[in-house]
């Protein structure tokens, strides 16, 4: 493979790792991954697209190893958020032999990066920002570019970067990911790169709606009462409310709180929580938990034991006035695909329910997918 140029991975070492690493069978993406390594060996791009819970941002990572990437330049998979980067980097590194010297993450807070690292986690934010310092990406010989579908401004640049990178560093392998369908846009923007498509949750969803409108500021109070309904109606499975920022969690919290009692954990979920309480709802305790949500639970992250969602098809969403310039934060409904990614969280591990706060016209009315942020922002920041 000709890529060792340390002391430390000398062939028979770096040969005894590769074939070490090795793939969870009940993962969707295990059928897929002869196909997906020979994929990568024919071509420098590929687009791989499989909803949520299929294995791409732990599994991806470590196809990666197995080609033998890695052991001279690194590996990098992007994530869109911090909390994403820390929890999959964990993960990975308790499937990879001696993970833990080998797997790092950095976010615009914490940083464990080692040079012994075969794989990075990063924040798009943080691949952005490295364009200045290295604008071939000369760290990197395989970049993995995370839940690619939630378009941000950081990734539709760190995009057309690469594009212009690929065709200087042929030695460069990337692979686009998304969680939605919407692939051949990325497809066609990097010259008709093949899509891999996995199969994705393996267990039904039974989705529920409400038959009348409710206004957006009577949708806390419904999903309230529809939390209490179901922790008295059922006996395991925890819950995952979804509202659109941290002034709605938080008051949701309070008032869920205070109608239960300390035999249920209510958890707050959102980008400004510290790493510790963040980590809070991936724990496995004896009590049910019912965590509140904003959209930074729709991907990247799984939740063990979620049976329930509450969605109020809400999100805070980025918004530029052009007549004057300045941007805010409008609550406004989600997209389908969106949508869907909510429901899904329910059926990873078992069969779920869904309850959306919202009438099936109304979600018939919702866009297929999210405005890219590169449309309704501004660019000044980036």
């Amino acid at each position: 493979m000709g890529r060792v140029t340390n002391n430390f991975w000398d062939n028979k070492r770096k040969t005894e790792y590769i074939n070490s690493v090795s793939f969870p069978e009940k993962l969707p993406i295990f059928k897929s991954i002869e196909n997906i390594k020979q994929t990568i060996l024919e071509n420098q791009v590929i687009i791989c697209t499989g909803e949520t819970g299929s294995g791409k941002s732990t599994q991806l990572p470590k196809i990666a190893i197995s080609l033998g990437y890695g052991f001279n330049k690194k590996i990098l998979i992007t994530q869109p958020r911090r909390v994403a980067a820390k929890a999959i980097s964990e993960k990975i590194s308790t499937e990879l032999v001696k993970g833990e010297l080998f797997v790092g993450f950095k976010t615009r807070f914490e940083n464990n990066i080692k040079k012994e690292n075969l794989i990075n986690v990063v924040t798009d934010g943080i691949l952005l920002a490295e364009f200045r310092s290295d604008p071939e990406y000369g760290n990197y010989e395989f970049i993995i570019i995370d839940e690619a579908h939630e378009r941000s401004v950081n990734i539709d640049f760190i995009l057309s970067f690469i594009k212009k990178i690929l065709s200087i560093r042929k030695d460069l392998k990337v692979i686009i990911t998304s969680a939605t369908f919407n692939t051949k846009k990325f497809s066609n923007f990097f010259n008709d790169a093949p899509i891999s498509s996995l199969e994705g949750r393996t267990f039904e969803v039974d989705i529920k709606y409400v038959k009348e409108v409710i206004k957006k500021d009577e949708k806390i109070n419904f999903g309230i009462e529809k939390v209490i309904q179901i922790l008295e109606t059922t006996i395991s499975g925890d819950i995952l409310f979804f509202l659109p920022g941290e002034y709605e969690i938080l008051q949701a919290c309070k008032k869920i709180s205070g109608r239960l009692d300390n035999k249920i954990n209510v958890l707050p979920l959102f980008s400004k929580l510290t790493s510790s309480d963040q980590k809070k709802v991936f724990e496995i305790t004896n009590k049910r938990k019912v965590i509140v949500a904003t959209n930074i639970a729709e991907s990247s992250l799984t939740i063990p034991n979620i049976k329930f969602v509450i969605d109020s098809g809400l999100s805070k969403q980025k918004r530029i006035n052009f007549n004057t310039g300045l941007e805010s934060l409008i609550i406004d409904f989600v997209s389908k695909a969106s949508a869907n990614q909510r429901s899904g969280r329910s059926g990873r591990t078992g069969p779920g329910v869904c309850y959306r706060i919202y009438t099936e016209k109304e979600y018939e009315k919702m866009s297929d997918y999210d405005t890219p942020e590169i449309f309704r922002v501004s660019m000044s920041s980036v």
